[in-house]
């Protein structure tokens, strides 16, 4: 069964380090345009594609070091304020 395509994913990369958050984000721009990509603190982006949440993960866990972790997760739904997170990125994909 294919999986579900949302195109809203958050990245969470564990221990939340700062170079871990960055080789994360390196890891994303040549699947993904740089405006498609927020940063929500330390150790979390947020991602629009219509990619699975799998095949972000395998993009991110390549350029992790040995023993940190990465976890995404696709929403159908969200909601959200603040600069980070604002109402216009989030909805540009008509959600």
């Amino acid at each position: 069964m294919a999986e579900p395509q949302f195109p809203l994913k958050i990245v969470v990369v564990a221990p939340a380090q700062r170079a871990l958050l960055d080789a994360a984000r390196a890891a994303l721009l040549p699947h993904v345009d740089a405006d498609e990509l927020r940063e929500l603190g330390d150790g979390a982006l947020l991602v629009h594609t219509d990619t699975s949440a799998s095949d972000v993960r395998d993009w991110i866990v390549a350029a992790l070091p040995d023993g940190a972790s990465t976890f995404v997760a696709a929403f159908e739904q969200w909601s959200g304020r603040g600069p980070a997170v604002d109402s216009v990125w989030l909805g540009r994909r008509g959600h």
